[in-house]
């Protein structure tokens, strides 16, 4: 079993989840700054931008021998 997010809450509970981990803060930035030149009026080119996640590993998954 796993979750997606990656809050707080996710090592409370018991077994503690498996969750993947969002950057939140850096999709927040990333997105400002696209908005921000879009205001200035500066050309931007469509592109995909991917940004890093993380899987957590705790209680709710194991090795399946």
């Amino acid at each position: 079993v796993t979750g997606f997010g990656g809050t707080a809450l996710s090592g409370i509970y018991r077994p503690k989840l498996t969750t993947v981990k969002i950057p939140y803060y850096d999709i927040g930035a990333v997105a400002i700054r696209k908005i921000l030149k879009e205001i200035k009026k500066e050309t931007t080119e469509e592109e995909t931008i991917v940004l890093p996640v993380q899987i957590l590993k705790r209680e709710s998954t194991k090795k399946i021998d």
